[in-house]
């Protein structure tokens, strides 16, 4: 099979004006989720190591404003991860676990295992009743059935092709997953869930690690610069978003015009509200 190689040339910017306000008050905080009315913060305490389980875990909500309403909302988790609301129920990836609370009073309403080798990062919803969720250390996806607190295997990555899973999004039935290779570039595919095929969009020299859903495009975080690109599906073109202060990216979330960002380094969160 021929091997696809192309280098996007962000020669271009996307000049966006913007208010940018910086939140502190975190410990090593790993991904974040904004509803309608708060802004949750996954934390994974004050060790950095993301397999140790010692429940030094705990989830912040925030305004929407950015202010801390309770810095130790959700307690006793490991290293919670990405983080999903449907109606009342909060759901959080724990390592190995998907973990669901009520929103409401933090009770726990159930604990998923998935495999004892697993490292959770990102959860999506696909409907009501089903979510999807990422093991980066097996490079899987895993499909979650909600109502019988089951799951199956959607995908497991060709490593060889490719590459070692960083992060995925899902947009319109398909999936697009970003993942390392041995050169230590960046591989970017997308795996269509109708007919389970799968084909590699780009190669690119640099270290994305986490990918959202950017209106119908994706945004992609530089985890070796904090630059942030956006990058066209239709065309395959990329333009990097100029927006200065940011550094290693953990996580990103769209909420509208607010793009939440979170350094775990920097200890901070960045809440950008883009007028363009």
């Amino acid at each position: 099979m021929k091997k696809i190689f192309w280098i996007l040339l962000f020669s271009s910017c996307l000049v966006y004006a913007y208010e940018l306000k910086e939140l502190l008050g975190f410990k090593n905080p790993r991904s974040i989720f904004a509803n309608q009315e708060a802004v949750f913060v996954s934390n994974i305490g004050e060790k950095t190591n993301f397999l140790i389980k010692d429940k030094g875990g705990f989830i912040s909500k925030l305004s929407k404003n950015g202010d801390m309403i309770d810095e130790k909302f959700i307690m006793g988790l490991d290293r919670p991860s990405s983080m999903l609301q449907i109606d009342y129920t909060l759901f959080v990836l724990d390592i190995d676990r998907l973990l669901a609370f009520d929103i409401r009073s933090t009770e726990q309403l159930f604990d998923l295992f998935i495999n004892e080798r697993s490292d959770l990062n990102r959860i999506v919803k696909l409907n009501d009743n089903t979510l999807l969720i990422g093991d980066n250390a097996n490079s899987t996806l895993y499909k979650i059935d909600l109502q019988t607190r089951t799951y199956e295997e959607v995908l497991s990555l060709d490593t060889n092709k490719f590459g070692n899973m960083s992060d995925f999004t899902f947009i319109k039935n398909k999936i697009y997953i970003i993942a390392s290779n041995k050169d230590k570039n960046t591989l970017i595919s997308v795996y269509d869930m109708s007919n389970k095929n799968i084909k590699l969009l780009k190669e690119e020299k640099a270290n994305f690690n986490t990918i959202i859903a950017y209106e119908n495009d994706v945004l992609l975080s530089d985890n070796s610069n904090g630059q942030l690109y956006r990058l066209n599906l239709s065309n395959k073109k990329g333009e990097a978003l100029k927006i200065d202060k940011l550094n290693a990216i953990t996580d990103m979330f769209l909420d509208n015009k607010i793009l939440w960002l979170v350094q775990l380094e920097q200890q901070k969160v960045l809440k950008i509200l883009l007028k363009n």
